[in-house]
């Protein structure tokens, strides 16, 4: 080939190059959602044959740090996964769904990195869980933006919960600071029939007052003493995904 035709060649190619305004666009087009906790975050209610569908419009964060079709178990590229076979169906695809709901051209991220029988004082500022869910969430944003934090813990620290407010709000503060997002959504989900963590949980909102709030429990089924069955499991997730849009859409 010789110098001209080189040349012509290299032009067209950057012709069909995008601008950069637009490759900036394409990469900050997912809305990303971390989701963390323990067992029900990462989902124990039974899979059903459609749970093998994609979930439209939702992508999943696996652990080559590539984005796929969210299908369920949405835990199971977790980074601190502890026994993988029994992550199963959990709240984070109808929280994706209702948002989706209400705005369909939406394209969202999950990063969900749960690990069951979790104490609020193992995903502390520094700890493994901590580090490892501010790693993947840095890791995510190269193709996004994150969006809210989502939290679903506590039922392993029910038996002592006294702290466990003022170390929830800690969290809050850390991983806002860390991410670089002062004011970063935050969304704590309560766990079932256990009201002295409940309580804690629901102080969240008065120690942390800006943009937090707390998913209500009430009602919701369990398939042992501290897993949600899967009606409750769709529903606690479209909870999430209801206190989100009026945290972020409602004037204030």
């Amino acid at each position: 080939m010789n110098f001209h035709r080189l040349s012509f060649f290299l032009f067209l190619l950057l012709l069909m190059l995008p601008p950069a305004g637009v490759a900036q666009k394409q990469a900050e087009d997912l809305h990303l959602f971390l989701c963390i906790g323990q067992s029900n975050m990462a989902g124990r209610a039974p899979l059903l044959p459609e749970d093998s569908n994609p979930i439209p419009g939702c992508m999943l964060f696996n652990k080559e740090g590539e984005w796929e079709p969210a299908i369920h178990p949405l835990n199971r590229h977790s980074s601190v996964i502890r026994m993988p076979h029994k992550n199963r169906f959990g709240p984070a695809g109808s929280f994706a769904q209702t948002l989706l709901q209400q705005h369909p051209d939406l394209r969202i991220g999950l990063v969900v990195n749960a690990r069951g029988s979790t104490r609020i004082e193992q995903w502390k500022k520094g700890s493994q869980y901590y580090n490892a869910a501010l790693r993947r969430a840095k890791e995510a944003q190269k193709h996004g933006t994150l969006k809210a934090i989502l939290w679903h813990q506590g039922e392993s620290d029910a038996k002592k919960p006294e702290g466990y407010a003022e170390a929830l709000a800690t969290l809050v503060t850390d991983l806002r600071a860390d991410l670089g997002q002062p004011d970063l959504p935050f969304l704590a989900g309560e766990v079932s029939h256990l009201p002295a963590i409940n309580q804690q949980i629901r102080e969240l909102t008065t120690r942390v007052p800006k943009n937090t709030a707390v998913v209500s429990a009430k009602g919701l089924t369990k398939i042992d003493k501290a897993h949600f069955d899967r009606d409750s499991a769709i529903e606690l997730g479209k909870r999430y995904g209801r206190a989100y849009l009026e945290l972020t859409e409602s004037p204030r």
